[in-house]
């Protein structure tokens, strides 16, 4: 990802208290305040706004801390909701400073964000499934941009979420399609898969290691920026993902590429890691 600068307001002075925070030149804003701020988290205006929201916690007996993730066209009127509830300490707002997310984006953010804290298996989460939503596939990759700042933000704001728990990760086990049925696939699509794609599938093929990071796609094709790379790869690898016949959650990005988070191995942003059977693909198609 591009360098960003991301602005942290402390509203009583302290970490551990209310804090929102926002990245410069991006509509993603975040929110997070302790139960004990919750009054002065509610009198926020950011909150009349469409949002998803994760309220964490501990409860005697359980190995595991607990999450409740939701959401909401006015995230203020759910909260009170759950004021009742006694398991958690903290709750988390994601929204927007522009107003962009609908109902729409949010029902499809609360799914995403339960599939993925899941896969982490670091929290027992409360609710086991969301709402749901299909959005046209411009709004789907708006959202999963989305996604990929809120995935950079919440632990800045102190929620380990989505970070994958090493000790007892209980993701389950999906089978990676073989590079025939890759070829198969893209053939498949025919002129789907367009100029600009095979550019892009050459460019990474070619990169070193097949590596590279989203920025180094947008330079090398000559996109303004890492998030057209993210937008147009992630949009092959959904065109790919369902001509594999792949459920509609897992038919994005990591269809063609494996990930390497940052400052994992020395790097700044996310790699992405070529999959070898999708290498091996291309190479019988004759592509590269």
């Amino acid at each position: 990802m591009n360098a960003a600068t991301i602005k942290l307001h402390l509203r009583f002075g302290e970490t551990n208290r209310l804090r929102i925070v926002e990245i410069s030149n991006l509509s993603v804003l975040a929110l997070a305040a302790p139960r004990t701020d919750f009054d002065s988290l509610l009198e926020r205006a950011e909150l009349a706004r469409a949002g998803v929201y994760l309220l964490i916690g501990e409860k005697v007996g359980k190995k595991k801390p607990l999450a409740y993730i939701g959401e909401a066209e006015n995230v203020r009127e759910r909260l009170k909701q759950h004021s009742a509830k006694d398991f958690w300490t903290h709750a988390f707002i994601l929204t927007d400073k522009d107003e962009n997310l609908t109902k729409a984006h949010v029902r499809y953010l609360e799914g995403r964000l339960l599939h993925l804290s899941k896969a982490a298996s670091r929290y027992e989460i409360q609710n086991t499934q969301g709402s749901g939503a299909k959005l046209p596939e411009s709004e789907k990759e708006t959202a999963e941009f989305y996604l990929t700042w809120v995935c950079q933000l919440l632990p800045i704001l102190g929620c380990d979420l989505l970070v994958a728990n090493a000790e007892r990760q209980e993701v389950p086990e999906i089978k990676t399609p073989k590079s025939a049925e890759f070829r198969k696939a893209l053939e498949g699509l025919g002129a789907t898969v367009n100029s600009k794609h095979r550019e892009m599938l050459r460019t990474h093929y070619l990169a070193p290691a097949h590596k590279l990071t989203a920025r180094q796609m947008a330079e090398r094709i000559g996109y303004a920026g890492f998030g057209a790379a993210n937008l147009h790869y992630g949009r092959l690898g959904r065109l790919v993902g369902k001509k594999l016949g792949l459920p509609e959650e897992d038919c994005h990005i990591g269809v063609l590429v494996e990930f390497i988070r940052p400052n994992t191995e020395g790097n700044s942003e996310w790699v992405w890691i070529m999959r070898p059977e999708v290498a091996k693909a291309l190479e019988a198609l004759g592509w590269i």
